[in-house]
């Protein structure tokens, strides 16, 4: 299959946390397969906002001329909907009594609404104007979160729950619409990605794990920067990908 674009969706292990863009596994692989790039990857994006904008993004694209690759995060992460952007809220905002969000607007934010028309990028400008709105929904949502955390029993059941259940409803729609991808663990090295659900113990077979690339930083990538995949690490993600794909 002849592939003209290469579209990417991850969390900070995707985008490249403190790295150049040319030494980031998304670039080094679009230019090992000659392909263009697009990577709507955020730093801090959780799964759940990572499937919607995908599945949106996608909508938009070719199967026959689109390879997908996508990096799978951590279940902490919350998605807040609000004012045409996706923000996510991480276990660090919910640690934290006070937050002021304003200065992570822009790098916090992300939309659906279109893969080519960079929409973030065109809005940003509307951020000082939605600022302490911005604030007030973010601290409510933060104020909920920490109280469910603290008082549910069953919290962590229902987030790995939710956390396979977005995968499979990815894989589905990859599948259905006939694209070839691969997706990302870089909890390789943790066991996270293989756990088994006490009450759905039969839902993780659902996943097709011939298309699931486990990345063990541990392993391969001792040189971490900031807990995040470096350039030496990015360079191994790419070769293990490409290997995967068979490409």
């Amino acid at each position: 299959m002849s592939y003209k674009d290469l579209y990417i969706n991850g969390c900070s292990f995707t985008k490249g946390h403190n790295l150049e863009p040319k030494d980031t596994w998304p670039v080094k692989l679009s230019n090992s397969l000659n392909l263009r790039l697009i990577n709507h990857s955020k730093n801090a994006q959780g799964l759940e906002s990572i499937v919607y904008n995908s599945i949106a993004h996608l909508s938009e694209l070719d199967p026959k001329e689109t390879l997908v690759v996508i990096g799978f995060t951590w279940l902490d992460r919350f998605l807040v909907q609000a004012f045409g952007f996706n923000f996510t809220l991480t276990s660090g905002d919910i640690e934290r009594e006070k937050t002021e969000w304003g200065h992570r607007f822009g790098e916090r934010a992300s939309s659906p609404f279109s893969v080519y028309d960079h929409y973030v990028k065109k809005k940003e400008s509307h951020f000082p104007h939605l600022r302490d709105k911005l604030n007030i929904i973010l601290t409510k949502y933060r104020e909920y979160l920490k109280y469910l955390i603290t008082n549910d029993e069953k919290y962590i059941e229902h987030s790995q729950l939710k956390g396979l259940t977005l995968k499979i409803m990815l894989q589905s729609f990859l599948k259905a619409n006939n694209f070839d991808y691969r997706f990302i663990e870089f909890a390789g090295d943790t066991g996270l990605c293989n756990k088994i659900l006490h009450s759905n113990p039969k839902m993780i077979d659902k996943l097709d794990k011939n298309n699931i690339t486990e990345i063990s930083l541990k392993q391969f990538c001792d040189d971490i920067v900031d807990s995040h995949p470096s350039a030496k690490c990015c360079t191994h993600i790419t070769e293990t990908v490409k290997t995967d794909l068979k490409l």
